[in-house]
């Protein structure tokens, strides 16, 4: 149920063991209790026939997104959740979309929760980015979110939680991913302690006095939200308070240290037609990796194709698009 970036190592596959317990060793734990959501017509993407998802860049993949994961297990930890708050978040992301933050789904659904713009969920670009989704799952959309319905109703069992907050038209499905949300979590706790390779990988810490293409990568991002920053692949002054600004403005610790949850947020999901200076970042990191591009801010053909061969080389499912896991493996592995 894991996605895994290394080459050497190949994508561990879901157990049919843990497959079969995930899927019914809770099915007696329909939702009964909370009343549903007002939209709990919302199918998650994992519940959509393949014929509704042929686009390429809506497959969903088998296994989780260690990234997500990491970066799920990471908000908790921060936001002090009870356990029972924890499973309900990996229950949802699982049911959901497997733990990848999706750019499709259901209607306007996207994301690691897939939440609906249209619903008030947020921007199509903020329900992609798994730490603004995952703060919506926490606090709610106009109406409690996890934290505050677990503490309201503490007979409620994670699914019901998740049920809530989500209003599936599945509501069954989230206390039956209870074995494997549990697998999540630990499998999180493994990548963070370092006790296995996370990956895709785990998030590099990028801070003052470096010199090289992270650097350079993470001026390019942070130029496309409007720092203004000459792109010299130092960090400098310059530098440093334009990432302090950027975790001011998106309520993260302000420490000037690009880290895991910096990371996260910083980056943006890419596709062909895409122009700007995300997408120079993006070719900086290809170029580190072989590619041989021209650093022009437009996401073309010949981009797409080097994002593929990457893709394809760290072992993630093949596309021409950039999400979390593509920009994960380009700055974890070559500075």
């Amino acid at each position: 149920m894991f996605s895994k970036g290394l080459s050497t190592r190949r994508r561990l596959g879901v157990g049919t063991a843990i497959l079969s317990a995930a899927g019914l060793v809770c099915s007696a734990l329909a939702v009964t209790g909370p009343a549903q959501a007002a939209d709990d017509d919302h199918v998650p993407a994992t519940m959509l026939s393949d014929q509704a998802l042929a686009v390429e860049a809506c497959a969903i993949p088998g296994s989780a997104d260690d990234a997500v994961v990491l970066i799920l297990d990471q908000i908790a930890d921060s936001r002090a959740v009870s356990s029972k708050v924890r499973l309900a978040m990996f229950e949802a992301a699982w049911v959901e979309s497997h733990a990848h933050s999706l750019p499709c789904g259901d209607s306007d659904s996207a994301g690691v929760f897939q939440q609906r713009p249209s619903a008030g969920w947020g921007t199509a670009t903020q329900v992609q980015d798994p730490v603004y989704a995952t703060g919506k799952f926490l606090d709610g959309n106009g109406t409690s979110g996890a934290i505050k319905l677990a503490a309201a109703h503490p007979t409620w069992t994670a699914g019901q939680i998740a049920q809530r907050v989500q209003g599936s038209a599945y509501p069954d499905r989230y206390d039956q991913a209870q074995t494997t949300a549990q697998a999540l979590i630990a499998r999180a706790n493994q990548i963070a302690s370092g006790t296995i390779d996370g990956g895709s990988f785990r998030w590099p810490t990028v801070q003052t006095g470096e010199k090289n293409n992270r650097v350079r990568v993470i001026q390019h991002l942070l130029n496309q939200r409007g720092a203004g920053l000459v792109v010299d692949a130092s960090f400098g002054p310059s530098t440093l308070a334009a990432v302090k600004s950027f975790q001011s403005s998106n309520g993260l610790t302000v420490d000037g240290v690009v880290g895991p949850i910096t990371w996260s947020k910083l980056v943006v999901s890419l596709s062909k037609g895409a122009t700007g200076n995300a997408v120079k970042g993006l070719q900086v990191a290809l170029n580190v990796h072989g590619a041989d591009l021209t650093v022009d801010g437009s996401y073309g053909s010949l981009t797409g194709n080097a994002v593929n061969s990457l893709r394809l080389r760290y072992d993630l499912p093949s596309g021409t698009s950039t999400n979390s896991a593509v920009w994960n493996s380009l700055v974890a592995l070559r500075r």
